[in-house]
């Protein structure tokens, strides 16, 4: 009895060894390498997009800024406009008080401001110490007839842009980085030029040989040059005037002014050199207070969303800062009141509003029309956010 149990329980032994063995080494698998099941598949998330560093920084300070501040960022002024003092040269009581009551995004110096390199240096200075957020210095510095830096702050002197337009783009280009780098050094950061505008009529007076040409594809050419050569030079340009007032038989400083044309022949020829300068990286648009029936009846571009909004911005495509050609020009003065005008150009898309007749009527009449819901504030923070992050760009906000 004893002898057939122990040989059941010794069967009963070996059959549990052989399951035991059989379960952990599997057919097919060698006994040195492990069996790995295959891990999960994971679906791909897309990582957040960083926000570029620059646009960080400009909502950060919009974050921070009034209303009110908002709208001043949206002005370019003279200091005499400013001050209420004639041939402003320094910081005056006047003009600190009311940089300090008025936060405009810049200022505009004129002949009458400038009598040493020195002297506009200490200005320039000067001013921006006042100012919370750093302002655009700005000038009209296109060279020949229109140039307010002159031999009396050891300007280098050209001749009219027309002048030099048989030897080619890297003269334009050279001629602007010259332009570029003397501004720079004096504490300028904004220059309103090139002139984009194309001398195809030639009884129009008011720009004739200041355009880069009188054809139209080469003007394009020497423009896009330009534009490098102001940007190689440190410095912000602008296109002006949009669409183009070489054309024209008017002066808008005096009247109106009118281009007899359709859209489509300003789009393959006063447009060009627009176009041009856009793509070699403009950063800045001049809209002229110029009117094409063809385009939206007998409003300037100046307050035409038509044009500001519809062609130049999403049409053309132009993300970049539009600022209006001055505003107390007899063109449009004479036709709107002072804060009238200014509150029809930012409903038309206008970014920035040059040389106000009345700077302080300009701002109240778009806040009204802000608070009234007009104009969204959304709208405005499109504007100033655009503005602070040129001023970051060029390192004018540190």
């Amino acid at each position: 009895m004893k002898t057939n149990f122990k040989r059941l329980l010794f069967f009963v032994i070996i059959i549990a060894v052989i399951v035991t063995v059989v379960l952990l080494v599997k057919p097919g698998v060698p006994q040195s390498e492990p069996v790995i099941s295959p891990s999960p598949q994971v679906t791909d998330v897309p990582a957040e997009p960083e926000k570029n560093p620059i646009s960080s920084r400009a909502d950060e300070i919009l974050a921070g800024m009034t209303l009110r501040e908002k709208l001043y960022q949206m002005f370019i002024v003279t200091p005499d406009k400013l001050a209420g003092e004639n041939s402003v040269q320094s910081l005056t009581p006047a003009l600190k008080e009311r940089l300090e009551t008025f936060p405009v995004g810049g200022i505009i110096y004129m002949s009458e401001n400038i009598s040493s390199a020195n002297q506009i240096k200490e200005l320039i200075k000067a001013a921006d110490t006042v100012a919370e957020i750093p302002m655009f210095a700005s000038v009209d510095q296109e060279g020949g007839s229109v140039a307010r830096l002159k031999e009396n702050v050891g300007f280098p002197i050209f001749k009219n842009m027309y002048e030099y337009k048989e030897e080619g783009e890297e003269t334009a280009r050279k001629n602007a980085l010259t332009i570029a780098e003397n501004m720079a050094a004096l504490g300028f950061n904004l220059d309103f030029a090139p002139v984009a505008d194309v001398w195809s009529n030639k009884e129009n007076a008011v720009i004739g040989k200041r355009a880069y040409s009188d054809d139209f594809d080469e003007a394009a050419r020497l423009v896009a040059s330009a534009v490098k050569g102001f940007h190689d030079g440190g410095i912000i340009c602008t296109l002006k005037h949009f669409p183009g007032h070489g054309s024209t038989y008017q002066d808008s400083h005096l009247e109106p002014a009118y281009i007899n044309k359709t859209k489509e022949e300003i789009e393959k020829e006063e447009i060009l050199p627009f176009k041009a300068g856009i793509e070699a990286g403009a950063d800045v648009v001049m809209v002229g207070h110029l009117t094409v029936d063809d385009i939206d009846g007998n409003v300037p571009a100046t307050v035409s969303k038509a044009f500001v909004t519809d062609y130049l911005k999403n049409e053309i495509g132009f993300d970049g800062l539009v600022i209006t050609d001055a505003l107390n020009m007899e063109a449009v003065a004479e036709m709107y009141e002072p804060g009238e005008l200014a509150a029809k150009a930012v409903k038309a898309g206008v970014d920035v509003l040059l040389m106000p007749v009345r700077l302080r009527l300009a701002a109240a009449e778009i806040e009204e029309a802000v608070l009234n819901g007009e104009i969204s504030e959304e709208r405005i923070n499109e504007s100033v956010r655009k503005i602070l992050e040129l001023k970051i760009k060029y390192g004018i906000i540190k």
